[in-house]
Parts: structure tokens; C-alpha cells; sequence
């Protein structure tokens, strides 16, 4: 549990840091000079919007900086979450006796900072990013697609707003529609980031685990690459093994980027 609370924590911070420094820069590069003056008024800097291409490159980016930030977290969640599967003899599927410590043919990782230790040891700086090849593809897409969703789905509901109140579309801020409107926003990015981007997590988090794995069912383990892990995924599960488990996960992603990005707004607006 904690090593996901401390990556949410990094990758919203991250994120979101990232996609607003972005926009700015977009803006001073792209803003007649005459409208520059707008990007240092901090009441007025949001009057220059962007538009969709601009938004999803700025979130594209932001995903490609997390992915740094994201791949030491990520494996270590994984590496956490996967070990359960060391008290399984595979072959016989039988139970191995856990109290017998020559029984197991992975270390145990008593939690993160056990696998941190392990990771460094065996394989220094270089092991904590086993897998971000897959992690920055699926940040820099799935950026592009979160921060792509919410901002369209937000204007939909700001130019509807606009429409009934008979007023200028560019006048309606993003604080200006409701909290349910914005999770509804929110719900659809996470919905939209989860279901695009599952292959590329997948693929990841079987980068991230496979020295356990093989350890645990006796296989001499080989490092695979990103092309080499999709390829046999396919081979051995077809389209479905990149979506084991997607279901779920586009379920729970609904509400807490809902919760994320309603929360963003608030405290934006109060700040």
C-alpha cells in the first residue's frame, strides 16, 4: 500500500507541475506580443487558452518527465505485489512450505525498502529502471489522452454553460462549472488513459517482475526488452493477455481521477 501511495503522490505532483510549466511555455512561444503581457498576471493568464493539439502536447510531455519519477515507484510496487506468487510450486501447484527458508527461491522482500536494497545490490542505479521503456510509453500517451479527455470533455461543459447563459464562450473558466461536471471530466480521462494505455502497463509490469517469476519457477533468468516482452505476451495469450485485468482498472480509474482533478480545480481557484 505504500509504495502506490507514494507514486500517486510523485506522479500528481509531477504531472501536474509539469503540464501547467508547459502551458506556459507554449503560451510565451506561441502568444502575439501584444497578448504577452497576460502570461504574468496571475488573474489573467488562463484568458489565453490553448488549443486541443496544444493541451495534449503539454500533457504528452508532462507524462514523459513523470516516467522518470514513476519507474523506481512502479517496480518497486511490483515487486511487492507479485511475490505472493513465490509461495506456489507452479509445476506441481502445490503449496511450498514458507517457514522453510530453502524452500523459496526468491529473498522475500519484507516491504519497500527491503526491495530497494535487493535491487541496488544486484544491480545498482541501473536496476530501478528495469521497464521504463514501457513506462514512458504509456505516460507520454496516456498523458496526451488524460490531460486530452479532461480538457475536452471540460469544454464541452464550459461552451454548454456559455451557450445557456447567452454569453462569450472564452468568458466561462473551468471554475466556473460545477464539481460534477468536473468529475465527470475527470472520470471520463481516467476511464479514456486506462483503456488506451493497459497494453503498454502490461508489458511493463511483466519487465518489472520477470527476474522473480523466473527465479520462482526455476528458469535462468534473461532480461527481454520491450518488443521482445510484447511479442511473446501475444504468442502466448494473443490480444486478450495485453488486457488481463483492464476491466477493473478502467473501473477504478473513474473515480479517483475524478476526485484528482476536482480537487486540482479547487485548490487552484483558492490558491
Amino acid at each position: 500500500m505504500s509504495s502506490p501511495m507514494v507514486g500517486a503522490m510523485l506522479e500528481n505532483a509531477m504531472l501536474f507541475l509539469a503540464y501547467n510549466q508547459i502551458q506556459m511555455m507554449i503560451k510565451e512561444y506561441t502568444t502575439p506580443a501584444y497578448k504577452r503581457h497576460l502570461l504574468y498576471n496571475k488573474n489573467s493568464a488562463d484568458e489565453v487558452s490553448l488549443d486541443m493539439g496544444q493541451l495534449c502536447l503539454a500533457g504528452a510531455l508532462s507524462g514523459a518527465l513523470a516516467s522518470f519519477v514513476l519507474t523506481p515507484v512502479e517496480l518497486i510496487k511490483c515487486k511487492l505485489q507479485v511475490q505472493e506468487t513465490f509461495t506456489y510450486n507452479k509445476s506441481s501447484a502445490s503449496v511450498i512450505d514458507i517457514s522453510n527458508k530453502s524452500a523459496t527461491p526468491n529473498p522475500i522482500y519484507t516491504g519497500p525498502l527491503s526491495v530497494i536494497k535487493h535491487t541496488f545490490k544486484q544491480h545498482g542505479i541501473r536496476g530501478f529502471y528495469c521497464g521504463h521503456s514501457g513506462t514512458f510509453i504509456r505516460e507520454t500517451s496516456g498523458g496526451a489522452i488524460w490531460f486530452g479527455t479532461y480538457e475536452f470533455v471540460s469544454k464541452m461543459f464550459m461552451h454548454q454553460k456559455a451557450k445557456t447563459m447567452k454569453i462569450d464562450k472564452n468568458s466561462i473558466k473551468k471554475s466556473d462549472i460545477n464539481p460534477i461536471q468536473l468529475m465527470i471530466a475527470g472520470a471520463c480521462a481516467g476511464m479514456a488513459y486506462n483503456l488506451f494505455v493497459f497494453p503498454a502497463d502490461s508489458i511493463k509490469s511483466q519487465m518489472q517482475t520477470e527476474e522473480e517469476m523466473m527465479q520462482a519457477t526455476g528458469k535462468t533468468v534473461t532480461k527481454r526488452g520491450f518488443i521482445r516482452v510484447a511479442r511473446d505476451l501475444y504468442k502466448a495469450d494473443g490480444i486478450p493477455g495485453f488486457y488481463r485485468g483492464c476491466g477493473i482498472t478502467v473501473a477504478r480509474a473513474a473515480p479517483s481521477s475524478a476526485i484528482i482533478f476536482m480537487t486540482y480545480v479547487s485548490i487552484r481557484t483558492i490558491i
